[in-house]
């Protein structure tokens, strides 16, 4: 779980074996991967957008957010799941595929992303849908 910064911090993700970045705040037009710089370092990138505020339904990211984060893992490999600033989005995303994916309790899983990421998940309407 990480940010927009921790995803662009190259010696970190080379550091810990990144194979994968997932980014749950596509940046509206701005900044966007997709192909590039990740795909010329060997690294699978996907993203969607997202918007963090308490209505947004996040769970219609979780589909296609698990299945590359499940065809990471069949291959070994190590994912960043990022939003802009790791707290909201990229938070929802990994409490939910441990819950669903892992069969973990909702505490425990919460428990389990915040021990990696101290602010998480402020936004209300993420933490009701979870």
């Amino acid at each position: 779980v990480g940010s927009q910064r921790n995803a662009e911090t190259w010696p970190t993700l080379e550091k810990i074996r990144v194979t994968h970045v997932l980014n749950c705040a596509g940046f509206k037009g701005q900044r966007s991967y997709e192909g590039s710089p990740y795909e010329e370092v060997g690294i699978e990138y996907l993203e969607f957008q997202a918007d963090d505020h308490d209505e947004y339904d996040i769970t219609k990211h979780f589909s296609e957010g698990f299945s590359f984060i499940d065809r990471a893992r069949q291959r070994g490999g190590v994912v960043l799941v990022h939003c802009a600033l790791g707290i909201n989005r990229s938070g929802a995303m990994c409490i939910a595929y441990l819950m669903l994916r892992g069969n973990m309790p909702l505490l425990k899983a919460v428990k389990t992303i915040k021990s990696k990421r101290r602010v998480l998940l402020s936004n209300r309407g993420f933490q009701r849908r979870l």
